[in-house]
Formats: structure tokens, C-alpha cells, sequence
């Protein structure tokens, strides 16, 4: 994998993540100093109840965003994005459905990129999700002609 060089802010949504919050923002911490990156991690609160940003580790590359009630992932991210201090910005959900390893696919092919976006190959979301995510990208090409599925992680300057 080519270097990174750049910095590199990862935004967390985070709702209710009480079990899983700490254990990712470890891992993500531990991915991204074993990268030797100049990073920040920025969970940002969506009004949980359950304590989560309480769980959390103390780390001096950790910041934590809070919103005074739950407004919804699109929100925690523009929050996160606009709160951001480094050259780069990507994200990753807080409940570890994308272990902080698989970042180093998009690390790999942004430094001369501005935008790097991924999709999944396959996720057991159960039929519901999977007719919603269709039924999407099909309005998606409906209005705009992009076939492309966007419903990964992306990384951006």
C-alpha cells in the first residue's frame, strides 16, 4: 500500500453506541497510529441517551462533537465534516459494520485523488434494506443518469 501523507480526519456518527463506540474508536486509534498518520478521530454525538461519548477512550487525537438531540445521520455527518481540521475527511459508522482496516483501501487511492468513493460488494441487510437500497439507487439514475452504487464509506479533500 503506497503511504499516506496527508492528514486524515475520520468522523464517527454515533447514536446509541454505548457497546460498540469504545471498541471501534480503539481500533480506529490503533489503525491509524500503526499508520503513523497525522489524524483526528471526531465522534459526533446525535443526542444519545445510553451515555455513549461516556465510554470512550481519553486520546489526545480524539475530539467529541455532541448535538443536544437526535437529528439524523446526515446531520451528525455535516456536523463532523464542517467540525473537521485535517487535509482529508472520511467516515466510518459507529456500530463496526466496517472494520478501520478496510480505510486503508481508500488511503491507498486518494493521495492523488480529491474524492475516493466506495460501495459494498455484498451486505446481509435482509430483504427490506436490500429492496430500499434498489429502489434508491433507481430513483437515483431516474433523476440524475449515475448508476454508480454510493453506499460506502468515501473519503474527500
Amino acid at each position: 500500500m503506497p503511504t499516506f501523507t496527508s492528514s486524515l480526519s475520520i468522523v464517527v456518527p454515533a447514536y446509541n453506541e454505548r457497546n460498540n463506540l469504545p471498541v471501534l474508536v480503539v481500533e480506529l486509534l490503533d489503525f491509524a497510529r500503526a499508520q503513523t498518520l497525522d489524524f483526528e478521530v471526531i465522534v459526533v454525538d446525535d443526542g444519545s441517551h445510553d451515555g455513549s461519548v461516556e465510554t470512550l477512550p481519553q486520546a489526545p487525537e480524539l475530539r467529541v462533537l455532541q448535538h443536544a438531540h437526535n437529528q439524523g445521520l446526515t446531520a451528525a455527518l455535516r456536523t463532523g465534516f464542517f467540525g473537521a481540521l485535517k487535509q482529508f475527511v472520511t467516515w466510518i459508522p459507529a456500530d463496526g459494520q466496517i472494520p478501520p482496516v478496510e480505510l486503508g483501501k481508500i488511503l491507498a487511492a486518494c493521495e492523488s485523488q480529491d474524492l475516493v468513493l466506495s460501495t459494498y460488494r455484498h451486505r446481509p441487510d435482509g430483504l427490506g434494506r436490500a429492496l430500499m437500497s434498489r429502489s434508491l439507487r433507481l430513483l437515483l439514475f431516474l433523476a440524475t443518469g449515475f448508476r454508480d452504487r454510493l453506499e460506502g464509506t468515501y473519503l474527500f479533500r
